[in-house]
């Protein structure tokens, strides 16, 4: 049995990884329209979601020549962002509540390989990696 994720989110998206990389690729896939769920960006950096998709923004237009301005309006109304420290209990409630209803969220560690554990081990313990792929 096939499993769509209903959420993506990216631990660490503000980084060189996810600005270079990973934020440009999602925009693609929303070119093609092949991305399947909204997109929860986290990272420890304060921001408002309308600045996370203006970072994002930038990240797509540094990546490509030109930008599908209805296609990116739309990849925008698919970004929601959480603000927080990967090894902060509250800060996976404040991803439960951004979850919302999703049942099979992927989570992106975009992180330094020293997070790995502490992010999983946080999920686990926050109940939402039951049907979660990481």
């Amino acid at each position: 049995m096939e499993r769509t994720a209903d959420a993506l989110v990216v631990f660490g998206i503000t980084g060189d990884l996810g600005r270079r990389m990973t934020i440009p690729a999602l925009y693609r896939l929303e070119l093609r329209g092949e991305l399947p769920c909204d997109v929860i960006g986290m990272s420890r950096h304060e921001m408002t979601a309308d600045e996370f998709r203006a970072m994002a923004r930038e990240a797509v237009v540094k990546a490509h020549a030109s930008v599908d301005q209805g296609v990116f309006e739309r990849f925008a109304r698919r970004l929601s962002f959480v603000a927080g420290d990967a090894t902060d209990p509250a800060t996976y409630d404040r991803l439960a509540a951004a979850l919302g209803d999703a049942q099979q969220p992927v989570f992106y560690l975009a992180t330094p390989p020293s997070l790995f554990a502490p992010i999983v081990e946080s999920l686990g313990k926050a109940g939402i990696a039951d049907r979660a792929r990481v």
